[in-house]
């Protein structure tokens, strides 16, 4: 899961950090990176089409380029990684507890 967010996070910060670029706009479906990590989980390719890209065939392709949505779904993605974080290190805490009692 942490993979698939981290990757949804490069594209976004990517776009919004190049917003001019259209390499990062692109995102080919023969790419064994996208097949991997965002084109077998649905709930990946939803939150592609959220943040407004388009299935062009051979691509994902993003045309159009609203900042405020591209910067919401960023700080999101951030917020959810934290989270994990967070979580991963409850539950470090909770099993040296656990077994040290």
């Amino acid at each position: 899961m942490r993979a698939i967010v981290t990757t949804l996070l490069k594209i976004i910060t990517n776009i919004t950090q190049n917003p001019m670029e259209p390499k990062f706009r692109k995102l080919p479906k023969h790419s064994k990176s996208m097949q991997e990590k965002i084109l077998k989980y649905p709930y990946a390719v939803h939150f592609l089409v959220a943040v407004g890209f388009v299935d062009e065939g051979e691509n994902w392709s993003l045309n159009g380029f609203d900042k405020d949505r591209l910067l919401q779904a960023e700080k999101a993605l951030c917020l959810l990684l934290s989270l994990m974080k967070m979580a991963d290190i409850f539950e470090h805490i909770f099993f040296f507890a656990l077994f040290s009692a």
